[in-house]
């Protein structure tokens, strides 16, 4: 089941000036669609969502998103990466108030496992005291 995009834009703010209501609505409602496109591709967690928790998860990620520094290691920034990284963080967190995660300020992505400092073997991911650090093949599909 899709949810109507439309639904969720049209329940977006509209608190601003005219003119620049216009402009950043138009933009959020942009963001929202491009969140929601690659959410709605990879995370079936969010698939089964009923439309109201789409759009609360959807904001959810933007916050988490906004949040974070995100840093690409040996690759090519993508403007989904984040996205969906945050999308994995909101999914975990879904239930809870307290969902940003504020203790870790980086995410750094990595385009395979590596050797990581804190262990003497390969690892795929791990999180020390105020990063993460996020193995990409994890989300494979299309990256």
């Amino acid at each position: 089941m899709t949810t109507p995009l439309h639904k969720i834009i049209r329940s977006l703010p509209r608190n601003a000036k005219p003119a620049e209501e216009i402009r950043q609505h138009k933009e959020l409602a942009d963001t929202f669609r491009f969140y929601h496109n690659n959410i709605n591709k990879c995370i079936s967690y969010y698939v089964k969502l009923a439309d109201s928790d789409k759009l609360r998860f959807l904001k959810r990620v933007h916050h988490f998103k906004n949040s974070k520094t995100f840093h690409f290691t040996g690759m090519e920034p993508k403007q989904e990466i984040p996205v969906l990284v945050s999308a994995a963080a909101i999914q975990l967190t879904f239930g809870l108030r307290s969902y940003l995660l504020s203790f870790f300020k980086n995410i750094y992505i990595l385009p395979d496992e590596y050797q990581a400092k804190e262990f003497n073997q390969l690892v795929v991911g791990h999180v020390s005291v105020e990063r993460i650090f996020h193995f990409l093949k994890i989300f494979s599909k299309g990256f």
